[in-house]
């Protein structure tokens, strides 16, 4: 299997907390916009990622296969059902900011702390190393990661999944 981070909002997540989602490419062919986000698969395992507010939400398993969803307010979307497997203390998200600015913190998908935005930019899924997932999953029980959700101001943003 693969591990995926899943760049999405606070708000899909609200919307959706079993499901990521991705827009069409157009409505002949039902083909998501990112062309990475047709390769994840049943079984695979997603860090969801929160932007705006640089949360990670938890680590999902992915267990359907790829779907068309146009049901509600994720309009014409390419979509697979999640179901959480490693998550923070309840009532907590994972500050990823602070995590990835630890200095004996390394991620192989941020190879410069500094730009690390640039790596995230335009992109809605990219894949991940084991050890880079395992850096996350243990962060999870490092009390000096984790934000509390009341003190998480839901940052409105220009795109929804």
């Amino acid at each position: 299997y693969m591990n995926w981070f899943i760049i999405h909002n606070i708000e899909s997540y609200n919307q959706h907390s079993d499901m990521i989602g991705c827009k069409i490419r157009n409505n002949r062919n039902r083909k998501p916009f990112f062309k990475a986000f047709n390769n994840i698969k049943k079984g695979d395992e997603i860090i969801y990622y929160s932007t705006g507010n640089y949360l990670i939400i938890g680590i999902f398993e992915v267990v359907s296969n790829i779907f068309y969803h146009e049901d509600d307010v994720w309009k014409k979307v390419m979509a697979y059902k999640i179901k959480p497997k490693t998550m923070p203390e309840k009532g907590m998200f994972l500050d990823f900011k602070k995590l990835y600015k630890t200095k004996d913190v390394y991620f192989d998908f941020i190879p410069k702390v500094s730009k690390w935005g640039v790596y995230l930019l335009g992109k809605i899924c990219m894949p991940i190393s084991h050890e880079d997932k395992n850096i996350i999953k243990n962060a999870f029980l490092d009390s000096k990661y984790l934000i509390s959700k009341e003190k998480i101001k839901i940052k409105k943003n220009s795109w929804n999944v």
